[in-house]
């Protein structure tokens, strides 16, 4: 069973399909939302998530219309395997939340590449009794041998299914027509805009938000502007005293209406591959953007303050410096002026050697066809050597009955 809440941090596309062709696995995808995401907000991840499996042919249920009156979730579905999109508890109903179901084999592909000790998993029970956990290199497997609970036993490198996604030509453009050619720029911020709200605080959207606004009319003749907030910020923003839902719902609409603006809060890949910039504060996407050889400006007063209070892994720290460091409205229209119009693009290079070093693959094998395999590999692999010793025995049996004879 393959769970679904956000399509940002649906990763198991390929993975759900090769199972899906093999009649050993009986597969089933349900959408369950968060807890901690308003009910209209995930009303709209529904619609996504609808629109994205019709597109794919795929079929899908939906957990909040599912009768389980006469039979409980279990009754009904028994999953052997379970794949969640996060590995904390308390994000969905009892009886289908991590706690409930944790003598189950339990798989975590983390939707972000983790930069972070937390990214990985190390804080979080769940990941400790997790059957499987799927990581992108060596950096998240070393980690995970010194933090966690449980060793790294249950890790296992695979790269990054995302990879593939990356490798493929684009399939669709979703950007807005212009009546000319520009240069296409994502603002992607992150939700923790209040302190306290989890262990990472780094979040700028709220000195921001007017400012990244008022570049996007300055340059609207010239560059298209993506606005791809994180998930859970609507949510963050409609709970701020400051801004509250009226203000939030206008501030979002403004970006979908603009005429080289746009509002993106679904599944990005498209969008990534088909842009030429990104300015964002997103621990995952501070490696998964350098997939599209792109410049990036990573949006912090301190780069290496950062780095140390997060303890910011290698792999990290050395996205962040093949990013633009930046935080004044001054350093973002310089990138916007610099590196995206006039092409002056110093960390080029740079880039280009963190992607062979981390994010291009050796084995020949895509990361979802390593997972699909590994999976057979531990659940069948067993059943096949006790079949083979047994038609061994009735072979020699037969041998030895013929011999007598």
């Amino acid at each position: 069973m393959f769970i679904i809440s956000s399509l940002s941090m649906w990763n198991h596309q390929r993975l759900y399909e090769l199972m899906a062709c093999d009649l050993r696995f009986k597969t089933t995808i349900i959408f369950v939302p968060f807890c901690v995401y308003s009910k209209e907000d995930n009303q709209k991840t529904l619609m996504q998530v609808k629109a994205y499996f019709q597109r794919h042919k795929t079929p899908f249920l939906i957990y909040d219309e599912l009768d389980f009156s006469q039979k409980s979730f279990e009754e009904q579905f028994s999953p052997d395997v379970l794949f969640y999109p996060q590995w904390y508890e308390g994000l969905y109903p009892t009886p289908i939340d991590l706690k409930t179901q944790s003598e189950k084999l339990i798989c975590f592909i983390p939707y972000g590449i983790g930069i972070l000790p937390m990214g990985i998993g190390t804080h979080a029970e769940a990941a400790n009794f997790a059957w499987k956990i799927y990581q992108m290199c060596d950096t998240h497997l070393q980690v995970a041998k010194t933090l966690m609970r449980c060793q790294g036993d249950n890790v296992v490198v695979v790269g990054h299914p995302r990879a593939e996604e990356y490798a493929l030509t684009p399939t669709l453009d979703p950007w807005k027509p212009q009546e000319k050619k520009k240069k296409r720029i994502i603002w992607a911020p992150h939700f923790t805009i209040t302190e306290g709200l989890s262990p990472l605080h780094r979040s700028n959207f709220l000195q921001l938000a007017d400012k990244i606004w008022s570049i996007t009319q300055t340059y609207k003749d010239r560059v298209q502007f993506a606005f791809k907030p994180h998930p859970r910020l609507i949510t963050e923003l409609y709970n701020n005293p400051d801004w509250g839902e009226e203000k939030t719902d206008a501030y979002y609409q403004q970006w979908a209406d603009g005429t080289n603006t746009q509002l993106e809060t679904g599944e990005y890949v498209e969008l990534f591959k088909t842009s030429d910039a990104m300015i964002h504060d997103s621990g995952s996407f501070t490696v998964e953007y350098l997939f599209t050889h792109n410049p990036v400006m990573f949006i912090t007063s301190d780069a290496e303050n950062l780095k140390q209070t997060e303890e910011m892994l290698d792999i990290g720290c050395e996205a962040m410096d093949a990013s633009y460091i930046g935080y004044t409205e001054s350093e973002i229209i310089s990138f916007v002026d610099e590196v995206v119009l006039k092409g002056n693009d110093s960390k080029k290079e740079e880039r280009e050697r963190f992607f062979q070093k981390y994010l291009s693959s050796t084995s020949g094998k895509t990361a979802s066809e390593l997972i699909y395999k590994d999976i057979c590999k531990e659940l069948f692999t067993t059943n096949r050597v006790i079949v083979s010793i047994i038609l061994l025995v009735l072979l020699c049996s037969l041998l030895l009955c013929l011999f007598k004879g």
